[in-house]
This record gives structure tokens, C-alpha cells and sequence, in this order.
């Protein structure tokens, strides 16, 4: 697994960012199927999700400051909690905003708490994430080297 830039490709937006992850977590859920690599397909299905909002955050014109106190070391930086609080913003559906929340809680579960995200909790991501992602914007890449399957 290789995220473009391993393979030369240079990205030009979070929205290209957030279709490599895509990929990175679809490999990860097919491989917590098998019994490996749960947390880190929490993580990839989290991040991809971020990175898609960032993306249309930005095509929107909004900046972290239009929504929080900016962080002055970083003020170009989305928080965490501005994506999650305001991601209705950009047109999630507030059934789908339950979707990025879950992403985040396994996110955190996986990176922070002892007990490990479980083959079901990726399961329902991975039929809930990819759907959530086209709608904002982000498809299967057709080209640049797909995950291994």
C-alpha cells in the first residue's frame, strides 16, 4: 500500500488526498474482514472522511476561522471538533453526520482506547463511508496504482 507520492504522483488537493485514503481504508476493511488491521482501517476511514470535508469546505470558501477561534500556530488548520460540529455546512445530511461521528469515535478507539475496533464496527463503516464520500466529491481513482486487493 502507497500513498501517491510514494508512487510520484503529485497531489493537488485534499480532495486527491482524500481518494488515496479512500483506497488506503477500503484495503483495510478487506483486511479486517480477515482479522487484521481494524484499528488502522478506523483510522484510514476517519481520515478519508476528514479530508473529504476539508476539501468542500474549502471549494465553499470557508476557512476554520469562519467557525472557531484559529489555532495561531496553524491557522489554516481545520480542528477536529469544527469539522465534526459543522459538517452539515457543506451539505451532510444529519444521518450522515452520524456516519462521520461514528468514523471519529472508532478513530479514537482505535488510537487511544486498550480494547481493539472490532471486524463489525469496520464492517458497517465500509458500507457507510464510501457512499458519504461520492456524495461529497470524491469517486474510485481510475488511474495512479490501486491498493492491492
Amino acid at each position: 500500500m502507497s500513498d501517491g507520492a510514494e508512487r510520484g504522483v503529485q497531489m493537488q488537493t485534499m480532495n486527491d488526498k482524500a481518494a488515496v485514503t479512500r483506497e488506503e481504508f477500503l484495503f483495510l476493511a478487506r483486511e479486517s474482514a480477515r482479522g487484521r488491521f481494524a484499528n488502522a482501517a478506523a483510522n484510514r476511514a476517519y481520515y478519508c472522511l476528514y479530508q473529504a470535508l476539508v476539501a468542500e469546505f474549502e471549494r465553499l470558501g470557508r476557512q476554520p476561522s469562519d467557525f472557531a477561534q484559529p489555532d495561531p500556530r496553524h491557522p489554516q488548520k481545520w480542528p477536529h471538533h469544527v469539522i465534526l460540529q459543522n459538517c452539515t455546512v457543506v451539505g451532510v445530511a444529519r444521518r450522515e453526520k452520524g456516519t462521520v461521528e461514528y468514523a471519529w469515535e472508532l478513530r479514537v478507539k482505535a488510537d487511544y482506547m486498550p480494547a481493539p475496533v472490532l471486524e463489525a464496527e469496520i464492517a458497517s463503516l465500509a458500507q457507510a463511508v464510501p457512499p458519504l464520500l461520492e456524495a461529497l466529491g470524491v469517486a474510485p481513482r481510475k488511474t495512479g496504482g490501486s491498493v492491492p486487493q
